[in-house]
């Protein structure tokens, strides 16, 4: 119970502000679908499970709907992985989390809206086990695709593309307030 009681019988207006925390959840790693480098896996989140709710600080909205989860173990000589989300039928939101107790708190999130592409560029630990999960709010389930792109250190451990190439920095354009650039 909450009493508002004014001193000595006075009178006044106030306002009373109650923040309750979004509820947490947990996530079933047990069931998590193992993905690995440069290969495309196709996903609905209308068959997976509504376990969790909240994101920690990434979570822009309750997730109140099904989700799928995905294990990756990160190869040897994986510098750099890039998780794309790509052919969506709906707003589903992509993390990438690296333990799956309570409370869930990712570590890198995209959550552009609509039907737009997510992808999420991270520099892995090797070895190290993430969890790449889908999920949305009840009602926007749906497809998508999840496509995994990892390079390599470098090495030639086989695992990954080459490296990629550093960008071109020789062409220098002089860029002015207010003043609008036209080049190819």
């Amino acid at each position: 119970y909450i009493v508002v009681e004014g001193y000595n019988k006075r009178e006044s207006s106030f306002t009373l502000k109650i923040d309750c925390p979004k509820p947490r959840g947990f996530l079933d790693c047990a069931n998590a679908q193992i993905v690995e480098c440069n290969n495309t896996y196709s996903g609905d989140t209308k068959l997976g499970k509504a376990n969790n709710n909240y994101y920690g600080a990434d979570s822009p909205v309750f997730y109140n709907g099904k989700e799928l989860v995905y294990k990756f173990v990160v190869p040897q000589g994986a510098a750099e992985v890039i998780a794309f989300l790509e052919n969506l039928t709906s707003d589903v939101d992509f993390f990438v989390v690296d333990n799956c107790g309570n409370p869930v708190s990712s570590f890198s999130a995209s959550t552009e809206s609509n039907l737009s592409d997510e992808a999420i560029l991270f520099y892995p630990v090797a070895g190290r086990t993430y969890y790449f999960v889908v999920d949305s709010p009840e009602g926007l389930e749906g497809e998508f695709n999840l496509r995994l792109v990892c390079y390599g250190d470098g090495n030639g451990n086989g695992c990954c593309l080459p490296p990629p190439p550093p960008p071109n920095c020789d062409k220098k354009t002089l860029l002015l307030c207010n003043i609008p650039l036209a080049d190819n």
